[in-house]
């Protein structure tokens, strides 16, 4: 597969876990059609759809589920790596490591 990147798992991440494009996109701070569109644009790369939505519901498909099961703990760890990535370098500066709470990142 090609022409993925983080941005786009983490759009899949945020919406599958707040079953709301609306939430999901003040979470992410990106617009809700653009949240939307990327969305669309990798089911479209996938050629499966991974959410069915309405104006009122979200709910994961077979795929979406599958997807999520797999990519949501793999992008926390991501998550995870980059937080100690800043931890340490705030280290060599005389901050300390562990003051820092964990955070969501916005890609």
């Amino acid at each position: 597969m090609k022409d993925f990147d983080l941005r786009d798992l983490d759009a899949f991440v945020a919406v599958a876990h707040t079953r709301n494009f609306r939430r999901a996109a003040i979470e992410s701070r990106v617009s809700v059609s653009s949240l939307s569109q990327r969305l669309r644009d990798m089911e479209e790369r996938l050629g499966v759809r991974l959410m069915n939505r309405t104006t009122r519901s979200v709910a994961l498909t077979e795929a979406g589920e599958l997807l999520l099961a797999r990519v949501g703990p793999a992008m926390q760890d991501v998550g995870d790596a980059l937080i100690r990535s800043a931890a340490c370098a705030m280290c060599r500066q005389g901050g300390c490591a562990s003051t820092h709470r964990r955070r969501r990142l916005i890609w």
